[in-house]
């Protein structure tokens, strides 16, 4: 199942907690009071694609984005280059939040710190 805010939202027009993606391994939340995007369950090549339709959609609006990733259990490759592409991490306008130990870790290996 997947949902961008419905058919009538644009960016940053999600209401608190809408659900922008779910499947049986990954729910991405999108909350209104920090303007960011909480991540839960296992990213990976099953869902990387719409995990990076989400970042993109949601880096839409002005202000900010930010990524929690602390309900993160499992970042495979493809969800690691959903994170990183097209340069989210890079952009002073996204930041990630929570970051779990093992994620952390990769991102350093990689030069890209959380």
């Amino acid at each position: 199942m997947t949902s961008l805010g419905g058919p009538q939202a644009g960016p940053g027009e999600f209401g608190e907690g809408d659900v922008l993606y779910t499947d049986p391994h990954l729910r991405v939340v999108w909350s209104t009071a920090d303007s960011s995007l909480l991540l839960n369950g296992e990213l990976d090549v099953s869902n990387s694609d719409a995990v990076g339709t989400a970042l993109a959609y949601a880096r839409g609006g002005s202000d900010p984005l930010v990524v929690d990733t602390g309900g993160l259990r499992f970042v495979d490759l493809a969800g690691l280059r959903a994170l990183l592409a097209p340069g989210p991490l890079g952009d002073p306008s996204v930041r990630l939040r929570n970051v779990p130990p093992y994620l952390r870790r990769l991102l350093d290996i990689l030069g890209h710190p959380a």
